[in-house]
Parts: structure tokens; C-alpha cells; sequence
């Protein structure tokens, strides 16, 4: 999965020939910047990173729309990325940290309001893992 800037558009794509354009600006997209914006959902959220040795607890925040804006906060560090519904139960990613990581992956929801869970690489080719939790 890559993402790709090309005449003015940014777009996600899983392989060749499958891209989305992305909304103007989300490449370049602040944690603070997506807090802010209205009708946000809120749910916890847990990572896996190869290398660092335990899960990490956090907070995303996102848009529920089949383009979506998210944010994640863990404790110290504050990402923010767009994620893009392929259907229904599956969506491709990308993220940027406060620390400089960037990632690209796929989740997949697991439906009912239940949450969902993913995978992706760092671009160092660490693999992450996450699990988002439940409406509250």
C-alpha cells in the first residue's frame, strides 16, 4: 500500500490500479487538527508494535464516513491519518505520529457496533497490529 501525490491529488492505494483519492490536505493532517472537527466518534483503542516490547493503550478518534479522518493519542505520542472504506467491512489506512513513525494497513470491522481490528507496516517494515473497541 502506498500513497501517492500526483498532480494535486493525494491517493491511498492498496496495489496498482486500486486507488482512492484522498481529501485535500490529509496527508498532512495534525492529531489537533482532527479533535477538532465535528461529529467525531470516540472509542479505545490497543497497538502491537514489533520492537516495542508491549501493547500501547490509546484513544482514536474518527469520522463515520466512508472517507474518514482519524486520530489516535497515546500516552506521549498523537497520530492522525484517513482511512477508506473498499466496502461495508473493510478499509485501507494511513498514518502519520508525532514521532515520525508512518504506516499504511487494512482494517476490518466486525460489525454491530462491536469494533474492529487491523493490520499494517511502519516504513521500516515493522508490523502493527490494533484492535479498536466498541460504541460506548
Amino acid at each position: 500500500m502506498t500513497t501517492l501525490a500526483r498532480a494535486a491529488a493525494v491517493l491511498l492505494c492498496v496495489a496498482a490500479g486500486a486507488c482512492v483519492a484522498l481529501p485535500e490536505g490529509a496527508e498532512t493532517l495534525t492529531y489537533a487538527e482532527v479533535a477538532g472537527l465535528p461529529g467525531l466518534e470516540q472509542r479505545p483503542v490497543r497497538f502491537t508494535l514489533d520492537g516495542y516490547g508491549r501493547d500501547v493503550p490509546g484513544t482514536i478518534v474518527f469520522e463515520p464516513t466512508r472517507v474518514s479522518r482519524f486520530g489516535i493519542r497515546t500516552s506521549g505520542i498523537r497520530c492522525a491519518g484517513v482511512s477508506v472504506d473498499d466496502n461495508a467491512l473493510r478499509a485501507r489506512w494511513t498514518l502519520t505520529c508525532s514521532d515520525g513513525t508512518r504506516a499504511t494497513g487494512t482494517f476490518y470491522v466486525d460489525g454491530g457496533n462491536v469494533g474492529s481490528a487491523g493490520a499494517g507496516r511502519t516504513e521500516d517494515g515493522r508490523a502493527l497490529r490494533y484492535v479498536v473497541g466498541r460504541r460506548r
